[in-house]
C-alpha cells in the first residue's frame, strides 16, 4: 500500500545515488539496483 507516492519516488532516487550493487532491506530478501528500476 503506497500512502505518498512523493515519498516512494524521493525515497527510490536516495536509493538509486547509493554507490552500491545489492539492496538489503529489512523486510524482505535482499534485491539488485536493476531490478529497483
Amino acid at each position: 500500500i503506497i500512502q505518498n507516492a512523493e515519498m516512494l519516488d524521493a525515497s527510490v532516487e536516495q536509493i538509486k545515488a547509493i554507490d552500491t550493487s545489492t539492496i538489503y532491506p529489512g523486510h524482505g530478501k535482499p534485491f539488485t539496483m536493476d531490478q529497483l528500476e
